[in-house]
């Protein structure tokens, strides 16, 4: 390439890198739920344990590679929201930069990489908002350079496509799927004899199986707790169903451009008849129905970003952009998409959310999916930030600092041990020596297993139980005063799981027997008499 034409490029790049970091600037944020994990971390860094409350052993994190990389740096910083902020823009531009290192030969595939990136509201939403989407969007573009670059016939490549799949399960567990194909291919093409297979994928995907048996030897349990609470409750998966297709819908009408260059992207691939590239594509096919199975969720977007993010590396590798035609027509075409959107991600100001849940786009009161962004971005959007100012932030809405003070006045001189939602903000601030529990089941082990009542208009991961009559006595006074005998006797098994000795033999067995369903019929007993319906919380 002509030295000018470097020069060209590199200024382009340059600039583009330059739009995409002020655009991260603009839409940071931290989310309330964040700091559900937060709480945890600050316990943790303080030698609590892995605990959100210190009572108890109870995973209430999604992402560990994310969070453990959060703990790490807040050891030595001690402010969770600068850590988290700093950690998303550095991961999210990582990201990027992966992809276009790859890519700087052609102009065209740069435009169309940063504008794909820059318009999608749900991939600049979820970029610097406390949650693991940023690392899982990096793993993704390690895996994809090794996997279409890289030989597979040697080992080092081998290995590392693995190791890297499985650091992608370990940020984010149900990201497998996007791995999966790919890895497959990998399996049946490498030139290595089967024995010499087994054991370097075995090596390499030994840090996700040594993290879930530590898992599951000291929660007690293989899966985070959000997980019974919010799919494996009882609710009818055809009930999960219909709430994903509304998850679908809300994408289309409040950001258009995100399911548009996936499916085009599945179209691309196939058409390539490129076995790599099929394959890769399949996974986000893949992991599209997964969000159906699970009902999408009650962020608007958040679940599309890493299969947006992997359609969006599909199109370049196939490289149809190189083709002058068609990149005249599809590069104006992702700007209109992104325009479509009822809040173009460019028009982001300080003032955004000042409506919060009653933002133009959000839909929580009909289809319960919230713009996540504009419901906390008044409380911790990063223009919002100044030397007198910390974030988050109170406001008239939700006065987390007052709330706080007013529940703990609430106790007098007893245990700080009582129920907030939400609990995000305001359980972070609690600290370590306050003990909150919630209904829904996102941070109490008990709440998360007990079965629910299916009503008309359910909101999606906002699966309300009833209080149990004598549970909260049972936490202030640490005797189980719960009145049905069901669920005294079931609490009975998880109090010894979550707070018993680690290493008592009574415990591990009630690990397994509580694993293998064995104390179902407890909660279905529960259920049938109170008319709700019977669970499967494994």
């Amino acid at each position: 390439m002509p030295r000018s034409a470097a020069n060209g490029t590199g200024l382009i790049l340059l600039l583009l890198v330059g739009m995409f970091l002020a655009l991260l600037v603009r839409t940071a944020w931290q989310a309330d739920d964040a700091y559900t994990a937060w709480r945890l971390v600050d316990n943790f860094v303080h030698g609590h344990g892995l605990r959100n409350n210190v009572a108890e052993r109870v995973q209430t994190f999604t992402a560990t590679a994310w969070t453990m990389l959060n703990a790490f740096v807040y050891y030595f910083t001690n402010n969770i929201y600068y850590t988290s902020t700093v950690l998303s823009l550095v991961t999210s531009a990582a990201a990027v930069l992966v992809v276009a290192r790859r890519y700087s030969h052609s102009t065209r595939q740069l435009v169309f990489l940063f504008g794909a990136v820059m318009l999608s509201l749900a991939f600049m939403d979820f970029s610097v908002g406390g949650f693991e989407n940023p690392l899982s969007h990096l793993i993704l573009a390690v895996f994809a350079s090794l996997f279409f670059f890289g030989d597979a016939n040697k080992r080092r490549t081998f290995r590392l496509l693995f190791l890297v799949a499985a650091l992608g399960g370990l940020n984010r567990l149900d990201t497998l799927a996007l791995y999966a194909p790919p890895l497959l291919v990998v399996l049946v093409q490498a030139k290595f004899s089967r024995g010499d297979k087994l054991r370097m994928v075995a090596l390499s995907i030994s840090p996700l199986f040594a993290w879930h048996l530590f898992a599951t030897i000291y929660f007690g349990f293989p899966l985070q707790n959000a997980a019974y609470a919010k799919r494996f409750n009882g609710i009818p998966t055809s009930e999960f169903v219909r709430a994903g297709v509304d998850y679908y819908m809300n994408s289309i009408y409040r950001d258009p451009i995100t399911l548009t260059v996936i499916v085009a992207a599945l179209y691309v691939s196939w058409r390539s008849g490129a076995a790599k590239l099929r394959a890769f594509t399949v996974s986000i096919a893949i992991y599209l129905v997964y969000i159906l199975y699970v009902g999408g969720g009650y962020m608007s977007g958040r679940w599309f970003t890493v299969p947006y993010f992997a359609a969006i590396l599909a199109i370049l590798h196939s490289r149809v952009l190189e083709n002058v035609a068609v990149g005249r027509v599809a590069l104006p075409a992702v700007l209109v998409l992104g325009c479509l959107g009822i809040n173009p991600t460019f028009t982001t100001d300080k003032f955004y959310g000042v409506d919060r849940e009653r933002s133009r786009t959000s839909e929580w009161l009909d289809k319960g999916i919230a713009d996540e962004r504009a419901s906390w971005y008044q409380h911790s959007g990063l223009l919002l930030a100044s030397r007198n100012t910390s974030l988050p932030r109170s406001l008239p809405e939700w006065d987390f600092h007052k709330a706080l003070t007013d529940w703990k006045a609430g106790m007098g001189d007893g245990p700080c041990i009582g129920t907030m939602a939400p609990a995000g903000y305001f359980s972070y601030l609690a600290g370590p020596e306050c003990h909150v529990y919630d209904l829904n089941g996102q941070v109490d082990p008990f709440m998360a297993r007990l079965p629910i009542q299916l009503n008309e208009g359910w909101k999606q991961a906002h699966h309300f139980r009833q209080a149990v009559p004598g549970y909260h006595e049972t936490l202030v006074t640490g005797v189980n005063q719960i009145q049905d005998p069901d669920l005294r006797v079931y609490y009975d098994k998880i109090r010894l799981i979550t707070r018993g000795p680690i290493w008592s033999w009574p415990r591990l067995k009630t690990i397994v027997a509580m694993n293998l369903g064995q104390y179902d019929y407890l909660l279905e007993r529960f259920a049938a008499r109170n008319a709700a319906p019977a669970v499967k919380p494994r």
